[in-house]
């Protein structure tokens, strides 16, 4: 898809941030990207987007996480699913400060809470990518006895979810380029590092 046809459809895109939150944004990241990212870029309320997309990573990286500790029921299953969130979450803490001052000092003019609003429209975007998932890895990890097997299975998973929350990232870098006329909000070069 070419840039202009895609800021065509995401200037489109409509989302009402001010009624809905919680789950409803896991909604409007499949289907209103260019809404979310225009609320982020007028610093439209991100509170509400933090706290929605907090609960998105939370809820579905921890139901992803069960999957996986299903293969040892009991204990590992209840490990998998608090540790699938702290990992998931405690990566985008880790992350944030960087990609805030990374950023700033490249030109990017986003205040830390859209900076912490663009990294959880990251993870968020990728625990949905798990839980579309998750029925297969369930599949798998119940009808399967192979480690090396589900291994692989999740390692494909969390590759294809990684890729398309990059996706999102790379859409919402383009979009706010287009709507700041030139002046990059998130730099391509540390982006793609």
């Amino acid at each position: 898809m070419s840039d202009e046809d895609l800021m065509t459809r995401l200037e489109r895109d409509e989302f009402d941030s001010d009624s809905q939150g919680g789950f409803a944004l896991a909604g409007a990241l499949l289907k209103s990207q260019g809404a979310v990212i225009r609320d982020v870029h007028a610093s439209h309320n991100l509170g509400r987007y933090l706290r929605g997309l907090f609960l998105v990573a939370v809820t579905l990286s921890a139901a992803y996480g069960a999957i996986l500790g299903m293969f040892e029921p009991g204990r590992q299953t209840l490990y998998s699913l608090i540790k699938m969130p702290i990992v998931v979450l405690g990566s985008a803490l880790i992350c944030t400060p960087s990609f805030f001052v990374f950023n700033s000092i490249l030109g990017s003019r986003l205040s830390f809470r859209q900076t912490a609003t663009v990294v959880l429209l990251l993870v968020a975007s990728t625990t949905l990518i798990l839980i579309a998932f998750a029925p297969i890895a369930w599949l798998f990890t119940m009808t399967t006895r192979g480690p090396v097997f589900l291994r692989l299975l999740h390692f494909a998973v969390f590759g294809i979810a990684i890729g398309f929350g990059a996706h999102v990232l790379s859409v919402t870098r383009r979009y706010l380029l287009c709507l700041n006329v030139g002046q990059p909000q998130i730099h391509a070069g540390f982006l793609h590092v």
